[in-house]
């Protein structure tokens, strides 16, 4: 099995699961019963509602005209038994009529009043005018023939309520709900009617506004007068905004259809005015608020137990993250330590046994990378050995780059790849003769040739050692220069990583300050002078040389000591030879 489905297999049966596991399987059950129980006793009265909802707003539609009939019917008393209107009528005075009914109607804020004489024509009339609001004339003329509230008023009719009637209408500007009474003359003679109307339209939208439902209103014979709905969406799937059912045109039936896809409820009665049926009224409500009351109800239910199934999984996954957090950084710098990054740690210090293991790994991981670092830079001392004039040289290029690693905020693994690139950046001088490497007059262009190929050497012998990659870019990569100008592959800027910027710069500075056969080291001020000028020109990092100016006191004070050291190992080195180098 490989690492990552090694690591994909570790996940599933973490200890934090095993732990929350039981938490949340529980938790979602009782969570999903009790929102299915809750929802259901919570929703199974809403069609009971919706039902309820229907009479209440088809009760409220038949006060609400009954209401509007009354009104019409006071100002119709108020214009009969105006002083002057009874002769005015019976002399066919229009003026006159004007002069007593407009300032009656424009008090009530009436919508339509007529006033017809005995012969059945208009002699006056007014109307409000929907652009303007204003009271405007209505052309004189004869009474529709459907009008038969203005021929039985005419005709002297009456029954037990009396001699005003009552019905729904058709007009030029529309339907109207019509009420019309009787205008008497001084012996009691019919000579006339005052006839009250209101536009069906704004009727209905003002019942619909308060009743919370559409309302469409019918005539006697079924036809459909007006609407809150757009009358043309009126067709037999909604039984013509009755609804579909056996009996929708029975009174007090129920019933359900579509309007422009939209599901809804429909609840048909009669439409009573004065005590006579002048019509049918339906009422429709939205069926689907009963689902969405529904959806609701459950949305709210499984909001309110889904938070307390969070708090419940959020104080499982507290003590268990509490419990297997140690072991998740514990597992992590293992993962780490096994790709090759010696520098990982758990940092793991509990008073358990769990950090105790931590302190054990970690303890464990520092030897390793001390042993892995001590082993290349024996390595590294090897290969300085070959010219006591270099001795050391690796060993400090290794520190250095880390010193310039860690000033520039790199992380620990970072670090820990700059001193060991350091330390193996010249292992390819193995592979350059004794004659060239430590030959004390300049070089000729095919030694130099030689020479410049220990990168590439270097790169050959660490093939087969599965160091990481910022580790080779090093070797393969600290003679590189920014603008091209480098060895042995000529890269530019854009090829060259942070890693081998880094050694290059350290590498140079070793280089300058230390003792050579053909000159002495240079101060730490020349050496970072000349690194500048260098930096100025393209040939290395600017920011890592600024770097090396702020660390290159302390580094001194180091490196100082690190001489001495080296200094009594190359001695120890050279008696064991018998070799003692020439003086500079």
């Amino acid at each position: 099995m490989s690492l990552r489905h090694s690591v994909a297999f570790l996940r599933l049966r973490r200890v934090k699961w095993k732990i929350m596991l039981p938490f949340v399987i529980l938790t979602a059950m009782f969570a999903l019963f009790a929102t299915k129980n809750v929802t259901e006793l919570v929703t199974s009265s809403l069609q009971d509602r919706l039902e309820k909802q229907l009479v209440s707003a088809s009760q409220y539609t038949a006060d609400s005209i009954a209401k509007q009939e009354r009104d019409q019917l006071e100002l119709v008393r108020v214009v009969a038994f105006t002083e002057g209107v009874s002769e005015a009528v019976a002399t066919g005075n229009s003026s006159r009529l004007e002069a007593l009914v407009l300032p009656s109607a424009a008090n009530v804020g009436a919508e339509r009043v007529e006033i017809f004489g005995s012969s059945g024509m208009r002699v006056y009339g007014v109307r409000t005018d929907e652009a303007s609001g204003q009271l405007t004339p209505i052309a004189n003329g004869i009474a529709p023939a459907e009008w038969t509230a203005i021929s039985y008023v005419l005709e002297g009719k009456s029954d037990e309520r009396g001699d005003k009637w009552a019905q729904l209408a058709n007009t030029p500007e529309g339907p109207v709900l019509l009420t019309v009474g009787p205008i008497r003359d001084a012996s009691g003679r019919v000579v006339g009617a005052a006839a009250v109307s209101s536009p069906l339209s704004s009727l209905l939208l003002a019942v619909k506004k308060n009743a919370f439902s559409d309302v469409t209103m019918f005539t006697p014979s079924g036809e459909a007068l007006g609407s809150t709905f757009d009358l043309a969406d009126a067709n037999e799937a909604n039984g013509q905004l009755r609804g579909t059912a056996d009996q929708s045109s029975q009174p007090g039936s129920g019933a359900s259809g579509d309007v422009l896809g939209r599901g809804y409820q429909f609840l048909t009665n009669d439409l009573v005015v004065r005590g006579e049926r002048i019509g049918t009224f339906s009422v429709a409500i939205p069926a689907d608020s009963v689902s969405n009351t529904e959806q609701a109800t459950r949305l709210r239910m499984s909001l309110i137990f889904g938070a307390i199934t969070l708090g419940v999984i959020a104080v499982g996954w507290a003590v268990s993250r509490n419990l297997t957090s140690p072991l998740n950084r514990l597992v992590t710098a293992a993962l780490a330590v096994s790709r090759g990054d010696l520098s990982a740690r758990s940092n793991v210090r509990t008073g358990d046994e769990i950090g105790l293991l931590g302190a054990s790994f970690d303890s464990m991981a520092e030897r390793l990378e001390e042993q892995h670092v001590a082993t290349i830079g024996a390595l590294a001392s090897a290969i300085d050995a070959r010219d006591p004039y270099t001795a050391g040289h690796s060993v400090r290029v290794g520190d250095l780059s880390a010193e310039l690693g860690t000033d520039l905020g790199m992380p620990r693994p970072a670090i820990h790849h700059l001193r060991v690139g350091g330390l193996l950046h010249d292992i390819g001088k193995i592979g350059v003769r004794d004659t060239i490497l430590l030959k004390p007059g300049a070089l000729s262009p095919e030694e130099r040739r030689l020479i410049e190929q220990h990168p590439t050497i270097g790169l050959r012998i660490l093939e087969g050692a599965r160091l990481p990659s910022q580790v080779l870019e090093i070797v393969g990569g600290h003679h590189e220069r920014l603008d091209g100008s480098g060895y042995p592959l000529g890269l530019s800027a854009e090829e060259i990583s942070v890693f081998p910027r880094i050694t290059a710069v350290a590498d140079m500075y070793d280089a300058l300050t230390t003792d050579r056969p053909y000159r002495l080291g240079l101060s730490p001020q020349e050496a970072i002078r000349i690194l500048w000028r260098d930096a100025e020109t393209g040939l290395v990092d600017p920011e890592v040389v600024a770097a090396l100016r702020r660390i290159v006191r302390v580094w001194e004070e180091r490196r100082a000591a690190t001489v001495v050291q080296t200094t009594a190992w190359l001695e120890s080195l050279q008696a064991i030879k018998g070799f003692k180098p020439n003086a500079a």
